[in-house]
């Protein structure tokens, strides 16, 4: 048997020439046709129905395009969860001590909500998104037929129109020969042929196509509701899971089952450091860090003024060790005295200050004497005279360091005026001790009562401030109005 010769190199360039040349002649002849349509020389074939389905097709088209792209959102977003939901578990496996109860059922949960994500990722890509893509196929095919209907539309009405303008011409002119007004005839048989077969396809597919969205729809969205149901249930029991097991670790928490907790282990505090313990005053912490040299000496002042008022250092001798305790309390209890007594209210002049007399620069201070019996015995009382201030400061010495006698005449000198007696305004009783700070001022116990008088100058009078007299001694001064309540 002989086989069949190849075409040769030449034929084949001639006939992909001839292809080539018999399409550019379609396209141009398809062109003319149109140009004449819309010139009105040439009638166009219109088809209503045609149009309306390739509107609904076009239409089906765009929604289905819709559905794709949301999809896609749907599954990188349902993967991105997956992968957050990992990473958490991750985070909460590692947070979860071992100690802790239900840790290995946490764990085991843990690692059945990712194989949860996983197979709901697994499952949409074949239910949802391999169905998707292969319904938008059939756009492509569906499009092609619709272009080529289109397109043989335009080549029937071109050998309609061609037919007759030969028919006319020989009833006119009578030149067209009879041979070429039946080929005429026949090309337009064939085109009319193809264009019935193509039209008769198109209302056959496409409202069956579009008809087909319906169960397409239904079957996409049930297969993503189905697997979602199945996901959040299998999610829901593994969590309630969870849930159990973090009540159990919260009970176990306030029952203080994995409590840290430890107690404080106290140091031996001596009775001589509690002694030199002196809580600072509030308006001490409030000044600049800068002063704290000058601050810390002006303490030291007052606590040697206090100390002096108190006991003297022959009564500090006579302490006896078990009385050290008692001491320490009170101690205690005045500072927080201290703490509940009010703010005193501020000044605008400012006078020396009693306290500077007595700054330890400005007073002896011997070596202290340390005592075997008593540990206050090792803090510094030193037994001031009359005569060693006088010699030392070179000053007046102040009331507080002077004798009974001294101090009495002392009174009457800076107060020779108060004998008098003023217009009392009404009395108050001292709520809380107040230790005098300027030279005006009058200094007082919690329970004394003072006699409220008007000042001379109505325009020296500080807000917060009161001039009077007490009722026990008749010292005469100011005071401050927030350290006293009205009994009459």
């Amino acid at each position: 048997m002989a086989s069949e010769a190849s075409p040769s190199p030449k034929e084949t360039r001639s006939s992909v020439f001839s292809r080539t040349a018999h399409f550019t002649t379609k396209r141009a002849l398809r062109a003319t046709e149109k140009v004449m349509q819309k010139l009105g020389k040439s009638e166009a074939t219109k088809d209503n129905t045609i149009a309306e389905f390739v509107g609904n097709f076009h239409k089906q088209q765009a929604t289905a395009n819709r559905l794709n792209k949301e999809v896609k959102k749907y599954m990188d977003a349902l993967r991105s969860m997956a992968t957050a939901s990992k990473h958490l578990g991750d985070c909460f496996h590692d947070m979860y001590e071992p100690e802790w109860a239900g840790q290995v059922e946490v764990n085991q949960s843990l690692d059945e909500l990712c194989d949860c994500h996983s197979e709901l990722s697994k499952k949409l890509q074949q239910q949802l998104c391999d169905p998707v893509s292969a319904y938008l196929a059939h756009f492509s095919e569906m499009k092609s037929k619709i272009s080529k209907h289109d397109r043989k539309v335009v080549d029937y009405d071109r050998r309609r129109r061609n037919l007759e303008q030969l028919k006319k011409d020989k009833q006119t002119k009578g030149k067209i020969s009879d041979a070429k007004i039946a080929q005429a005839e026949a090309e337009f048989e064939e085109a009319r042929r193809v264009y019935d077969d193509l039209t008769n396809e198109l209302y056959e597919e496409l409202p069956t196509f579009y008809d087909s969205r319906i169960p397409f729809y239904a079957a996409i969205f049930q297969s993503l509701y189905v697997a979602e149901a199945a996901f959040h249930s299998a999610v829901t029991t593994l969590k309630t899971q969870l849930n159990d097991l973090m009540d159990v670790a919260a009970q176990d928490a306030a029952s203080r089952v994995h409590s840290t907790r430890k107690p404080r282990v106290k140091h031996a505090v001596t009775a001589l450091a509690m002694s030199l313990d002196v809580a600072p005053d509030d308006e001490a912490e409030e000044d600049d860090e800068g002063h704290g040299d000058e601050q810390q000496q002006e303490e030291l002042g007052h606590q040697d003024e206090e100390e002096l008022d108190v006991t003297t250092a022959d009564q500090v001798d006579n302490v006896e060790e078990d009385e050290v305790p008692a001491e320490v309390k009170e101690t205690e209890s005045t500072s927080k005295e201290k703490k509940d007594k009010p703010a005193v209210p501020k000044r605008r002049d400012s006078f020396k200050k009693m306290s500077e007399l007595s700054k330890p620069s400005a007073l002896p201070r011997p070596d202290p004497q340390p005592s075997s019996r008593n540990p206050l015995k090792s803090r510094s009382s030193p037994t001031l005279t009359l005569s060693s201030v006088e010699d030392e400061g070179g000053g007046d010495m102040p009331e507080k360091l002077l004798p009974v006698e001294d101090k009495e005449k002392s009174a009457s000198e800076l107060h020779g005026d108060e004998l008098t007696d003023p217009t009392i305004l009404y009395t108050v009783e001292a709520t809380h001790p107040y230790s005098a700070q300027d030279e005006d001022e009058l200094a007082f116990e919690k329970g004394d009562k003072i006699d409220v008088i008007p000042f001379d100058d109505p325009d020296e009078q500080d807000d917060g401030w009161l001039l009077g007299v007490k009722t026990s001694d008749g010292k005469r001064g100011v005071f401050p109005e927030n350290f006293t309540k009205r009994i009459d």
